[in-house]
C-alpha cells in the first residue's frame, strides 16, 4: 500500500512537472522573437503610442468607431483567429478563432468576411462577436474582392464569380466576369481591366469612363467622391479620380509600402523608407511624414504592411509585417 503511494506520489510530481515545462514553452512561443527588433516611431510631435500586440503574423486590420479589427494567426496558433480591441485602450472586446477567411469589410457596425476555399459570406455583430449569419456561394471559390454600398455588398471570387447581397444574406445577382470588381455604387461597376479602371452603368454596362494605367497599381479604395490608389513601379505614384467623371483630381509621387487609409481630409501609409506619411486626400500635398525604428526588413517581398484606424477617437494601428507588431496610436493634431 506504501509502496503505491509513492508510486502516485512521484507520477503527480513528474505531471506537474511537465506542465510548468509546456507552460514556459507555450510562454516562450508568444514572446517575440528577441533577435527582431520592435519597431517604434521617431522623435515627432504627431502622434503617441498607446497600445500594442506581438507575436501577431499577417494580420490585416480594419477600423471602425471604438473598435480595431485584428485578423490573422499569432500567438503560437496555427489557425486564423479574429480579435476585436477597444481601440482607445487597446483591450480586447472579444476573440474568435472559427474565422478562416480572406477579404474583410465593415458597413453599418457589421463585419462581413469572405473565406477562403468554398466561398461563404459571413456577418459578425461587431459588438459582441457573434455570427448574424453564413451565406454560401454556389459554385464559387475564395472570395478575393467585398466591398459595402449602398446598404449592400460586392463580391468577387477567385474564379470570376461576381454576387451581390443584401445586408441580410440573400443573393440579389450571380454573375460571371473575369476582371476585379471593386465597388458597386449608385448604380455604377466600377472594375478593373488589363490597362486601367473602368466606370459602367451596372443595369446596361454601358461605358461611362475608363482610366488608363500604363503599370500595375494596388486595389483602389474610395470615399463619397473619389477613388484613390498607387501605381506600383521604380516611380510610384498615388492618384486621386473623381467617381462620377474619371477625371484625375491629382497624382503625388510615393512608393507604397502598405494599403491607402482614408479619413476626413487625410491618406495615411507607409512607404518603402520606413515612414508613415500624410497626404491631404483633397490635394494631394504631404502634410507630414514621420520616420519608425529601426527601418522595415524589406527582404521578404510577401511580407504585409497594414494601416487603418478608428477617425472618430482619432486613431492610428499599423500592423508591421517585418516583425509580427501591431501598434495603436493616438492623432495628436487630427
Amino acid at each position: 500500500m506504501m509502496k503505491n503511494r509513492k508510486y502516485i506520489h512521484t507520477n503527480i510530481i513528474i505531471y506537474v512537472l511537465f506542465l510548468l515545462i509546456s507552460t514556459s514553452c507555450f510562454v516562450s512561443e508568444t514572446v517575440i522573437n528577441q533577435d527582431t527588433q520592435v519597431h517604434v516611431l521617431g522623435s515627432n510631435h504627431e502622434y503617441k503610442e498607446i497600445w500594442e500586440f506581438q507575436n501577431k503574423n499577417d494580420f490585416q486590420i480594419l477600423g471602425s468607431p471604438g473598435k480595431i479589427v485584428i485578423h490573422g494567426y499569432g500567438d503560437g496558433l496555427d489557425i486564423y483567429q479574429m480579435l476585436t480591441i477597444d481601440s482607445v485602450t487597446g483591450n480586447i472586446l472579444w476573440s474568435n478563432t472559427n474565422s478562416r477567411g480572406t477579404k474583410m469589410v465593415i458597413g453599418d457596425n457589421v463585419l462581413y468576411q469572405g473565406t477562403i476555399g468554398k466561398a461563404y459570406i459571413r456577418a459578425f455583430n461587431l459588438d459582441n462577436g457573434e455570427l448574424s449569419w453564413s451565406t454560401k456561394l454556389p459554385s464559387a471559390k475564395s472570395v478575393d474582392i467585398i466591398s459595402f454600398a449602398d446598404d449592400q455588398l460586392l463580391v468577387h471570387t477567385s474564379d470570376s464569380e461576381c454576387f451581390t447581397l443584401d445586408k441580410s444574406g440573400n443573393i440579389l445577382e450571380h454573375f460571371k466576369e473575369d476582371f476585379l470588381l471593386y465597388l458597386l455604387k449608385n448604380n455604377v461597376l466600377y472594375l478593373s481591366t488589363v490597362d486601367g479602371i473602368r466606370a459602367e452603368k451596372y443595369s446596361t454596362k454601358e461605358m461611362l469612363w475608363f482610366f488608363e494605367i500604363e503599370s500595375l497599381y494596388t486595389n483602389p479604395v474610395n470615399d463619397e467622391a473619389s477613388l484613390y490608389f498607387a501605381t506600383i513601379s521604380n516611380e510610384g505614384h498615388i492618384f486621386s479620380i473623381d467617381l462620377l467623371s474619371g477625371h484625375i483630381n491629382w497624382k503625388a509621387s510615393h512608393k507604397l509600402l502598405s494599403n491607402l487609409y482614408i479619413t476626413d481630409g487625410k491618406l495615411y501609409f507607409l512607404n518603402n523608407e520606413s515612414e508613415l506619411v500624410v497626404i491631404d486626400k483633397f490635394t494631394g500635398v504631404e502634410v507630414s511624414r514621420v520616420k519608425i525604428l529601426p527601418s522595415f526588413a524589406l527582404e521578404n517581398v510577401d511580407e504585409n504592411y497594414y494601416i487603418s484606424g478608428d477617425s472618430t477617437n482619432n486613431i492610428l494601428a499599423i500592423s508591421f509585417g517585418d516583425n509580427n507588431q501591431i501598434i495603436g496610436l493616438k492623432i495628436l493634431n487630427p
